[in-house]
């Protein structure tokens, strides 16, 4: 399932007193690619899945939550500054940048993980790679 929102602003504040700049907090979404799964099993979803989430946007829409519980969708919220007097079709586009860095990045390490999705080490240092889900 996509997400039906690439970002969405939460807020907007002045973070330095006095700052004429355009403070954001932003929450970016992402999809995460269903993968093939690694030899236990375990996709990459099922790292992600919590049916316990809550999103930041308390606004969400119900099918992207369903996502972000089932591990489909991934949210990452962050802060971003803009200098005063910057054109809104700027912001918009960094924004837009921002987002595909993002995708990039949750897609990449889709790829890249393999069959290590799930391996940690143990307080007692052993290495166990668990079936998650």
């Amino acid at each position: 399932m996509a997400a039906t929102n690439r970002w969405v602003v939460l807020e907007r504040r002045n973070w330095s007193a006095g700052s004429a700049d355009l403070d954001y907090k932003v929450a970016f979404y992402a999809d995460v690619p269903a993968g093939t799964p690694n030899s236990d099993g375990v996709t990459r979803a099922n790292l992600y899945a919590n049916p316990d989430v809550v999103s930041a946007w308390k606004s969400i829409p119900a099918a992207d939550l369903t996502g972000m519980k089932n591990g489909s969708i991934i949210e990452s919220v962050a802060f971003v500054s803009y200098p005063a007097g910057m054109a809104g079709a700027a912001i918009l586009s960094d924004l837009d940048a921002r987002h595909a860095a993002f995708q990039a990045q949750v897609t990449a390490e889709s790829v890249v993980l393999g069959d290590r999705y799930g391996l940690r080490r143990t307080a007692a240092g052993g290495l166990v790679n668990t079936k998650v889900g």
